[in-house]
């Protein structure tokens, strides 16, 4: 290989590590018969898109209904967009979805009910600046669904 030529491994964007040789030859020695040691790990930013919390790993369950027949998890992705769809901004929408789950998680609400969710995450939005007018909006597209027909 030639002088100062470099190997990169990179797995899905993983880790990178460089390894700087010259003049090697197959034993994994240079000309000189020294071993080579050099390896540096250049930083590498990782992508916000694929930022995670530890609170992800935490499942919090959100019981329906008057009776709590139902549950579903919740999902930071999915309250994100649906706070995008009051007209919060998208950044603002990830960092509130964060903090309520922040919030639930902290204080031991592992199973908490749908009007105990949206009553913090009305507290937070109003904390943030984003009060009544988008507060009406996220009920009118979360009660859309259950009008009848």
């Amino acid at each position: 290989m030639g002088e100062n030529e470099r190997t990169v491994n990179n797995f899905k964007g993983k880790g990178v590590a460089e390894l700087t040789r010259a003049n090697r030859n197959y034993s994994g020695e240079d000309d000189d018969g020294d071993k080579i040691t050099s390896l540096s790990f250049p930083s590498v930013k990782s992508s916000p898109r694929n930022a995670s919390s530890k609170y992800d790993f935490v499942k919090v369950k959100v019981w329906l209904g008057n009776n709590a027949d139902h549950y579903y998890v919740l999902s930071r992705f999915l309250l994100s967009r649906m706070l995008t769809v009051t007209k919060i901004p998208n950044h603002v929408a990830i960092k509130i979805a964060l903090e309520l789950k922040k919030l639930l998680i902290d204080n031991s609400l592992l199973d908490v009910s749908q009007s105990d969710l949206e009553a913090n995450l009305f507290k937070l939005m109003e904390r943030r600046g984003y009060g009544e007018e988008y507060i009406n909006r996220y009920k009118m597209m979360t009660r859309s669904a259950s009008f009848s027909r």
